[in-house]
C-alpha cells in the first residue's frame, strides 16, 4: 500500500508540471477551441471599471503606480481607481494625494480609502467591494505596470456576456534569473491554453479583472 500511495503521489507531480500541459497543449490545437474576439469598439459603450489597488507600505512605488494608470487608454468619465491603505505606517497615503493632484494625474478619479490598523489584503479588499458599483473591477498590485491598452483588450473580452474574469499575461522587467523568467512564461502558456478551453483555473494579482 505505501509503494502504491508513493508512486500514486510521483505520478500526480509529473502530471501536474508534464502532463497537464501537455494535455493543455493538445486539447486547444481541436478546432472546436478556437475563439475569435471582435476588434471594433466605441468609447460610449464602454464598460465603467473600478481599478481596486490595495497598499500596504508601497511610499516607495505608489507615484509611479499611479501615473501608469494615468496613461492608460481609456475614458477617464468610465474609470474610478480605488487606492486602500492597509494600516501603512509610512507615507503611501500623503506621496498617493500628492501625485494625484499632478498635471498629468488630475484627470483620474481617486479615492484612497485608509485603513489605520493592518488586516491583510483579502481582508479590505472584502470591505471596500460592496461601495465599489462600476461594472468590471480591476485588481491590481501596486508593484504591477499595466499595459496602456489593457483596458480596453479586457473590454473586449467582457463583450461576451460568457465571460466573467479576464487576466493578465504577467511579464517581468527585470527578472532575477533566466528560471524566474521561464517560470512565468510557462504560467502565461498555461493560462492562453486554458483561455481556449474557457477554463482559467487562476489569475494573477498583478492583474485580473472580475464582472461585478
Amino acid at each position: 500500500m505505501l509503494i502504491f500511495i508513493t508512486i500514486s503521489c510521483m505520478l500526480l507531480i509529473i502530471y501536474h508540471h508534464v502532463g497537464y500541459p501537455l494535455l493543455l497543449k493538445w486539447l486547444t490545437q481541436l478546432p472546436f477551441f478556437k475563439r475569435k474576439l471582435a476588434l471594433s469598439e466605441n468609447d460610449s459603450v464602454l464598460a465603467t471599471i473600478a481599478v481596486l489597488i490595495p497598499a500596504f507600505n508601497e511610499q516607495q512605488y505608489i507615484a509611479e503606480k499611479i501615473r501608469n494608470l494615468a496613461f492608460l487608454d481609456y475614458p477617464s468619465d468610465r474609470l474610478k481607481i480605488y487606492i486602500v491603505c492597509d494600516g501603512c505606517t509610512d507615507n503611501t497615503a500623503n506621496i498617493a494625494r500628492q501625485t494625484a493632484s499632478e498635471t498629468g494625474c488630475a484627470h483620474l478619479d481617486i479615492d484612497i480609502i485608509e485603513f489605520t490598523v493592518n488586516q491583510g489584503k483579502v481582508a479590505v479588499i472584502n470591505k471596500v467591494l460592496p461601495v465599489i458599483n462600476q461594472e468590471v473591477i480591476a485588481m491590481s498590485d501596486v508593484s504591477a505596470l499595466i499595459s496602456i491598452d489593457a483596458l480596453k483588450l479586457a473590454n473586449r473580452a467582457f463583450s461576451d456576456k460568457n465571460v466573467g474574469l479576464v487576466t493578465g499575461h504577467y511579464i517581468l522587467a527585470n527578472p532575477g534569473s533566466s528560471g524566474e523568467s521561464t517560470y512565468w512564461q510557462y504560467q502565461s502558456d498555461l493560462k492562453q491554453r486554458e483561455t481556449q478551453l474557457n477554463s482559467v483555473i487562476g489569475a494573477h494579482g498583478a492583474l485580473y479583472l472580475i464582472r461585478r
